[in-house]
């Protein structure tokens, strides 16, 4: 089974059981965020030259589209994102998609996402095409700030599309800060 079957699966699943995994903490409040990632580019991959270190910023929006449905007891928020990713190979990677947030519990939360995006491959593993599309499973700890901490595992393919379609797997650690925290006078 291709990895973008898994990650769909896995977003299914997690929709589908969030209300078992939900605590009475609602995530309707969530603050806007910048993410800073560093990670492992192409680390299932064991072939020689196609592995980097991978660098991320992402901005994550307040906005929950499931809010006006949610009232205030929701179990699951989706909100939109956008970032830019690049590689100490040259890749270069523009994206926006949507993020699925699920609390477990107060502190934990389980966030899968879907992107896509244009890509260039610089000197690094080539990919098969401009268009890529990302999906990725985050699972971290939420502080009271609203300050997380995750890992990610994502993968990075284009569908079929292009000529080839070789795809990437990227293992990270995230830091998502509040807007307002950086923002402040």
């Amino acid at each position: 089974m291709r990895f973008t079957n898994i990650a769909a699966l896995a977003v299914s699943l997690a929709c589908l059981t969030a209300p078992a995994f939900a605590a009475s903490t609602p995530v309707l409040n969530e603050p806007a965020t910048l993410g800073f990632a560093a990670g492992y580019y192409d680390i299932l991959d064991n072939s020689p030259r196609k592995e980097a270190a991978d660098f991320r910023l992402e901005y994550r929006s307040a906005f929950d589209m499931l809010g006006l449905a949610n009232a205030h007891n929701s179990v699951i928020a989706i909100r939109p994102f956008g970032g830019i990713e690049t590689t100490s190979d040259g890749a270069l990677y523009g994206l926006g998609g949507f993020i699925f947030d699920m609390p477990i519990g107060k502190h934990f939360i389980f966030s899968p996402s879907l992107a896509t995006g244009l890509y260039f491959d610089g000197d690094g593993k080539r990919l098969g095409s401009v268009i890529e599309f990302r999906s990725t499973v985050e699972l971290g700890y939420k502080f009271d700030s609203g300050t997380r901490l995750t890992a990610a595992f994502g993968h990075i393919s284009n569908a079929g599309i292009g000529d080839i379609n070789s795809g990437v797997e990227i293992l990270s650690i995230y830091a998502h800060v509040p807007v307002d925290k950086i923002f402040t006078k």
